[in-house]
């Protein structure tokens, strides 16, 4: 899937990219810093969108979820 990650930080209207599929997100610390876990790079973002695709239904009624993660298809 693809998702559409906010960034967390005061004053910064930025959102990340993430494809699940490919494992990559558009973040800098994915390209430089982000740690390779079974074969994937993990950075807060692929972690933000793997813990939203294994919650399915229930996160799609979470309110914290849509300020922060919006699913694309």
């Amino acid at each position: 899937g693809h998702f559409e990650v906010r960034s967390q930080q005061k004053g910064k209207e930025e959102s990340y990219e993430v494809d699940l599929e490919a494992s990559t997100c558009s973040c800098a610390d994915w390209e430089h810093r982000a740690p390779i876990v079974n074969g994937r790079r993990l950075c807060k973002h692929v972690l933000a969108a793997l813990i939203l695709r294994k919650l399915g239904p229930l996160a799609r009624t979470s309110p914290a979820r849509m300020e922060m993660i919006h699913d694309r298809p």
